[in-house]
């Protein structure tokens, strides 16, 4: 999947759970320092990827990502993965 097409998805499950508006979330955007996104909120930020991308994402891997793009790309990494996994 496409880095922009992540990114959107992302920001439209911030939306969901979240007051801010579409033009707040952007691909440099902290989690915590620019969206005031809590350890709760980004549980549910991994949860609802989990089930719109049908992937795991462990918590050791998601506890790393500080910005909107470091998501995108833990994304592009377990896609990726579980493209080389679904070849063997």
């Amino acid at each position: 999947m496409e880095n922009d097409k992540i990114f959107m998805m992302i920001r439209e499950s911030i939306l969901v759970f979240s007051p801010l508006k579409e033009t707040d979330i952007k691909i440099d955007s902290n989690l915590s320092g620019d969206l005031s996104l809590d350890s709760t909120d980004r549980l549910e930020l991994v949860l609802d990827l989990e089930q719109k991308l049908d992937i795991s994402i462990p918590t050791e891997d998601y506890g790393w990502c500080k910005t909107i793009e470091d998501v995108v790309l833990l994304v592009k990494q377990i896609q990726a993965q579980n493209t080389k996994e679904a070849v063997k």
